[in-house]
């Protein structure tokens, strides 16, 4: 009798576990990236879909003092400097979590550049890694404004 209890235990859990995951990929808990695209105050547009950092020793130094202090230890990875960047001009996946988030970002150059793919736009964002703190500095933005046959 234990035995039966045990093996139908066993089928439920796994069952449960199909389950869960054949959900995760149908796209009902699947985040979602948002654009609600905004230039943040420290940075200025350079170009036609061009932004620049604004200071970028000031940022460095305010950077510096903050993770000296042990605040916000993840920024040290520069892929989850890039979705900070990111998150500053407005583009997320609503999951308010910077690891869920950079996993969305793929790697170009080594420790230098991402991008993130979201609808018909692409974002680029490029890292400068001084003093082991990366800092985003540049973000281009790349339509596909390509009809669509």
């Amino acid at each position: 009798m234990k035995t039966a209890a045990i093996v139908s235990l066993l089928f439920l859990l796994f069952a449960m576990d199909g389950y869960c995951t054949e959900s995760a990929n149908t796209g009902a808990g699947a985040s979602v990236i948002t654009v609600d695209f905004r230039v943040p105050p420290n940075w200025k547009k350079v170009g036609k879909n061009s932004y620049v950092l604004k200071n970028f020793g000031r940022t460095l130094e305010e950077w510096d003092k903050v993770l000296s202090e042990g605040h916000q230890p993840w920024r040290l990875e520069p892929k989850n400097a890039a979705g900070a960047c990111l998150w500053d001009f407005g583009i997320s996946d609503n999951s308010h979590d910077i690891f869920d988030f950079a996993d969305h970002l793929t790697e170009i150059r080594a420790n230098r550049s991402y991008v993130l793919k979201a609808g018909k736009s692409s974002y680029y964002v490029f890292i400068r890694v001084t003093d082991t703190i990366p800092i985003a500095h540049r973000l281009v933005v790349v339509t596909d404004e390509s009809p669509r046959e």
